[in-house]
């Protein structure tokens, strides 16, 4: 029924030629779609993007989540579009991986998983999805021992995820346990270690050394870049 109603449609209200290649099964111009849904004419994208995602085209299965998600031109379904954000998420696509951890986070159309929500958010992080990337520093700043555990495991096989790499610029910086000089004592760098700055409180940064494989805090100045 739906293949028959785009069909109609494509006939009516688009250019020659996409309703042809709707029958024959061709690739649509997915930037067409992204066109018809800024003009609001969703059943149109969705006619337009719901071939594409059905061979595989990544984008279009994130877009056709979204319309399912939000319920336009189609009835609100979030298991749909969950499906289609896995789709995509499977292809490797960092959008759709960040929508599933928030899903998850959320529970929106699924049950909370914050395990599963954090797995997802590495992926996103892995592929540099700068809201990952946001959110995980500001979950890291929490202490909370799941995300650090899962954010640790991110930051031994790729130091940059959530940040540039930096070096102490003095000869010798104390690594404390919180954002202040009372705090634990971790262990001292040298001029040169290099660590990864992943926020900061007051005078004070998050870091994680990457020599050591260890988070931290260190008085701002003591790092390159912040000794101003």
């Amino acid at each position: 029924m739906k293949r028959l109603f785009c069909l109609l449609l494509l006939m009516i209200a688009s250019p020659a030629g996409w309703a042809q290649s709707y029958t024959q099964g061709s690739h649509l111009d997915f930037n067409k779609g992204v066109a018809a849904a800024q003009e609001g004419n969703y059943a149109v994208a969705y006619c337009i993007w719901k071939p594409l995602a059905d061979v595989g085209h990544a984008e279009a299965q994130y877009r056709l989540g979204w319309l399912y998600a939000k319920g336009l031109g189609l009835a609100v379904d979030e298991a749909t579009a969950i499906y289609w954000w896995k789709q995509a998420a499977g292809l490797g696509h960092a959008d759709s991986l960040f929508r599933l951890g928030w899903a998850y986070q959320h529970g929106e159309g699924t049950e909370k998983d914050m395990a599963q929500a954090m797995s997802y958010y590495l992926q996103a992080a892995r592929h540099g999805q700068e809201d990952a990337i946001e959110l995980l520093q500001l979950m890291l700043m929490r202490e909370n021992k799941e995300v650090t555990q899962g954010i640790g495991k991110l930051l031994q096989n790729n130091p940059r995820a959530l940040g540039e790499i930096t070096e102490i610029a003095v000869a010798r910086a104390n690594v404390r346990s919180g954002a202040n000089k009372n705090a634990k004592l971790l262990r001292t760098l040298k001029q040169g270690d290099a660590l990864v700055v992943l926020g900061k409180s007051g005078n004070w940064l998050r870091i994680w050394m990457i020599d050591h494989q260890q988070f931290g805090w260190v008085f701002k100045r003591l790092v390159s870049g912040f000794d101003k």
